[in-house]
């Protein structure tokens, strides 16, 4: 299930228990018993950890791309779910981040 939602962290519930072969509320009641919270808590967790990799790894790409690699259609969905849950835009995070990480030396080797 990890792997699948780690894939595709939009992937709904219906359609992942379909891809595992169990009753849909079989795997949300497990996954309520084993994370301590409801399906879509822990899709969000694995939604917002995936964008934070992709806002933090693929700075050539647009916010845009990175919605659509997520699976939204547009960026406007996506920006709205990330401010939701962090109080910032992916345009916020993606500079945080950066800022984050010190610039390399020009003559220090990779």
């Amino acid at each position: 299930m990890d792997d699948l939602l780690g894939a595709s962290p939009r992937l709904p519930l219906g359609k992942l228990s379909e891809e595992l072969g169990v009753d849909r509320h079989t795997l949300e009641k497990a996954v309520h018993r084993i994370r301590r919270k409801s399906f879509r808590d822990y899709q969000n967790k694995k939604l917002l950890r995936k964008a934070f990799i992709l806002l933090a790894q693929e700075g050539n790409k647009s916010i845009k791309d990175i919605a659509t690699t997520i699976g939204y259609r547009t960026s406007e969905p996506f920006s709205r779910f990330i401010k939701t849950m962090t109080g910032r835009t992916p345009s916020e995070i993606r500079n945080h981040r950066r800022r984050r990480v010190p610039p390399k030396k020009k003559d220090q080797k990779e």
